[in-house]
């Protein structure tokens, strides 16, 4: 009986790291976490008035250190911080500009999103490739080849595109500040990605710069980055927004709201960190594409955003120029045959092997039109009951 029970324990995951996730599953959970974080925070500031982003970011890392400390305690998942290697030098080297990158990232992001709409917010991110390179570049944890890098900048003038294309905003002030606030949150998310991969990778792992890597698990790199974000964040909304806090404001937004936004903002930290080490950055700029258009999407449907034929050639043109940076023409040509190839299979097979073939590929195109949905969806809730607080708060 002793036995059984120690072999259980043997069994039982001592780390995060070892529940173990196929990389498309790292990466689907971080595109709708993703999602419905941005959906929920522009909901709160643009909709319902919660109009505190850098508080919201402090609730979010405040949120992350409350839960990856009871799980310290309380369960198994975080032992692996007892065995790593993190010293004082290395903290203050690796853990904390990391965690600062990261507070000022999320900080900037929501800073935006108050500001822009979320189809222009998110089509800033689509410089995240040039950024990310050059980010890798300048900490010496990458060399790209000059093609690569010019691959990488063609990215640009798409975007650059769909901003000077934009509908003339009510309050030009207050859109260009949102968009200086949005470059910033690209250029930061690159310094955290590129920091985090040091971090997170393992001296074995044989990725450029790797050699200084640590091999932290997720879940123990944000049990060490968490309060030092929460911490920085909560002074500067403390110097920035808590003086001008109205608690009525908390009471629209509802303590529900608040906690879900701050669940998934924990889910897509740990997802985000999985994604880091599972995948490359040029597979997580084209899945960063299907996500994009979910939340340009929600954009249009939801808050009836308009968007010019020009900025919409500007994305097509920068969606483009991603998916080349991430593959190559050499890979895309290749994948395309093989595609043909397939199709001309599919043709000349037998009519039950068909069936068989499609039906798994519907129930992956159901899967990725019903998550589609599930987020309009609790857009549209939510914008409803947005306006309905408004008129409320009006009436009253």
């Amino acid at each position: 009986m002793s036995g059984d029970a120690e072999a259980q324990s043997n069994d039982r995951p001592r780390s995060f790291r070892q529940l173990g996730s196929h990389p498309a599953f790292s990466i689907s959970s971080w595109i709708f976490c993703s999602s419905l974080t941005v959906l929920l925070n522009k909901w709160l500031m643009s909709t319902v008035g919660f109009k505190y982003p850098i508080t919201l970011t402090s609730w979010h890392l405040l949120f992350a250190s409350l839960v990856t400390q009871l799980l310290s305690r309380t369960t198994p998942l975080l032992d692996a911080r007892r065995t790593a290697k993190i010293t004082g030098r290395l903290y203050l080297r690796a853990v904390v500009p990391a965690a600062l990158a990261h507070a000022a990232a999320l900080a900037c992001t929501n800073l935006a999103l108050a500001r822009l709409s979320l189809a222009l917010a998110t089509v800033l991110r689509a410089a995240w490739p040039v950024a990310s390179l050059l980010a890798a570049w300048a900490l010496g944890l990458d060399n790209p080849p000059l093609r690569r890098a010019l691959y990488a900048l063609a990215v640009l003038p798409g975007v650059a595109l769909a901003v000077v294309a934009r509908p003339a905003g009510s309050d030009s002030d207050s859109e260009s500040a949102g968009l200086l606030f949005g470059a910033g949150a690209v250029v930061l998310d690159a310094l955290h990605a590129a920091v985090a991969a040091a971090l997170l990778l393992s001296s074995g792992d044989g990725a450029p710069g790797a050699g200084a890597g640590v091999g932290l698990d997720p879940l123990v790199a944000l049990y060490y980055t968490a309060p030092v974000s929460a911490a920085a964040t909560s002074l500067a909304a403390l110097a920035v927004e808590w003086r001008a806090f109205d608690p009525a404001d908390l009471a629209r937004a509802g303590l529900l709201t608040l906690l879900a936004s701050a669940v998934a903002s924990f889910v897509l930290a740990v997802a985000g960190a999985f994604v880091t080490t599972k995948t490359s950055k040029p597979t997580i700029s084209t899945a960063s594409l299907l996500r994009d258009f979910l939340l340009i999407a929600a954009s249009v449907i939801v808050w009836r955003t308009h968007l010019t034929p020009p900025q919409l050639l500007g994305y097509a043109l920068a969606c483009v120029a991603v998916v080349h940076y991430s593959l190559g023409w050499e890979q895309m040509a290749a994948r395309s045959a093989a595609g043909w190839a397939y199709a001309r299979e599919v043709a000349a097979a037998e009519p039950d092997e068909v069936r068989r073939s499609l039906a798994a590929r519907k129930s992956l195109v159901v899967a990725l039109a019903a998550t589609a949905a599930g987020l309009l969806t609790v857009g549209y809730v939510f914008s409803g009951a947005g306006a309905s607080v408004a008129m409320s708060a009006r009436a009253g």
